[in-house]
């Protein structure tokens, strides 16, 4: 017998670290009895969602928003393969499994079709880790802040829980396939979130014994969490807002971070920050995150029924293992205000990241357009047996291509290296005028 499995997170549980495992061992994975679909990339959420979830018109338009619009012009191509990568893995016993947040965002009739284009396995099982409220609510917000809010955004309309809401159209369609855990330290079977996932699967799977999925979201501190949420007024404001103390402004208006604020300024909707900058800006070093006393309140009293519906269907108080309150409450004010030590840390993380990233913003933009397309299209070719085609006639070849941009890059980095000489120069040249005068 075999079981297709439906990792659905819950969002904030690990998933990201889970996927990537599998991603990165896809082959030791399959021999151990598990077939992880060969989709483009870790996150298998753009594939389930444009599958999936309803409405399709407004879901297809997010997924071209965020430049995964190719899961949605090949959605007919990228289901057929899908499918005879599950047929192969049934027929040979195996069991076969999808990774995807966005899975505990379907309405019943998305899980049930997800279920009935798999006849080829014996059951579908939902897996879910749930987070204790508070604990959460914290790591929501960060997300948010990644996402484009602005901590007022978050404030205004708190953050609630929904588990109803996430697991409860798996349990209608499913019945009792699935599985749910409390993801706590105490719950996690050898402290990590893969061997906890695996366990929640039928049957044992020795060569995976010794596996371990690694961190990948790292918390940011209450001073990144500032920076954040500045950067996202300023892109909505088209301006960087007048609350930053003037070293910060004035490091924001260097070097690709400033090209990437010109850059959004243009656009109508949000820009994501490019991957590069985003692990650059989030290292700023400081106290831990917190959330204003006020959205702590206010999403406490809007869960409480929630919480309730949840514990019982695991059979405990997800609350007795929540995160503590903090001993100093913070106000939302202080997102607008900032020491003389997170100054002075935010500064040096922008110069950091204005130094070590040296690819030039158009391409950071654009790869997220470009990249997802081409990943499809490779996915489906080798899903489909296809060879790669050959380069046109009369274009540069790879390694040209290659050598070209890392030409590119060796140029821009020297010529950042000149702007910052001749900056100091000015300023040593004024300084020596100041003292002579």
């Amino acid at each position: 017998m075999s079981t297709f499995y439906f990792h659905i997170g819950m969002p904030k549980t690990g998933t990201t670290s889970i996927q990537r495992f599998f991603h990165l061992n896809r082959e030791s994975v399959r021999a151990a009895g598990i077939a992880y679909p060969n989709f483009p990339g870790a996150n298998q959420s753009p594939f389930v969602e444009a599958q999936f979830r309803l409405p399709r018109e407004s879901v297809a338009a997010r997924l071209k928003h965020r430049g995964q619009g190719a899961f949605v012009d090949r959605r007919e191509e990228m289901r057929a393969a899908f499918v005879s990568e599950m047929e192969a893995a049934a027929a040979e016993g195996i069991d076969g499994l999808v990774s995807a947040e966005t899975g505990s965002g379907l309405q019943v009739q998305g899980v049930t079709e997800f279920r009935d284009i798999l006849p080829m396995f014996d059951r579908m099982v939902s897996l879910a880790f749930v987070r204790p409220p508070r604990s959460w609510r914290r790591s929501s917000c960060q997300q948010g802040l990644k996402d484009g809010r602005v901590m007022a955004d978050l404030n205004e309309a708190p953050p609630v829980t929904r588990y109803r809401s996430a697991l409860g159209p798996h349990y209608r369609a499913l019945g009792r396939d699935v599985r749910v855990t409390l993801f706590h330290p105490t719950r996690m079977k050898d402290g990590c979130v893969l061997q906890t996932l695996l366990s929640m699967m039928d049957g044992a799977r020795p060569a995976l014994a010794d596996a371990r999925a690694d961190r990948s979201n790292e918390s940011m501190s209450l001073p990144a969490a500032k920076l954040f949420s500045a950067l996202n007024l300023a892109q909505r404001e088209k301006a960087l807002p007048a609350f930053l103390p003037e070293p910060i402004r004035k490091a924001l208006g260097e070097g690709i971070v400033a090209e990437y604020l010109e850059s959004v300024y243009e656009e109508e909707g949000f820009v994501r920050l490019p991957n590069a900058l985003m692990r650059g800006l989030i290292a700023v070093p400081g106290a831990r995150f917190q959330l204003p006393i006020e959205l702590e309140r206010a999403a406490a009293d809007g869960s409480a029924e929630d919480v309730a519906w949840v514990s019982a269907r695991i059979g405990e108080d997800i609350t007795a293992l929540d995160v503590d309150e903090d001993e100093t409450p913070l106000e939302l004010a202080a997102f607008e205000r900032f020491d003389d030590q997170e100054v002075a840390d935010i500064v040096a993380t922008i110069r950091r990241t204005n130094e070590t990233v040296l690819m030039p913003i158009e391409q950071l933009l654009g790869r997220r357009l470009k990249g997802k397309r081409r990943v499809v299209e490779r996915y489906l070719r080798e899903t489909n047996g296809e060879e790669e085609p050959a380069e046109a006639e009369g274009s540069p070849d790879r390694q040209a291509r290659r050598e070209a941009r890392l030409a590119e890059v060796a140029a821009r980095r020297a010529a950042r290296v000149a702007e910052r000489e001749a900056a100091r120069d000015r300023r040593g040249g004024k300084a020596r005028r100041e003292r002579g005068a």
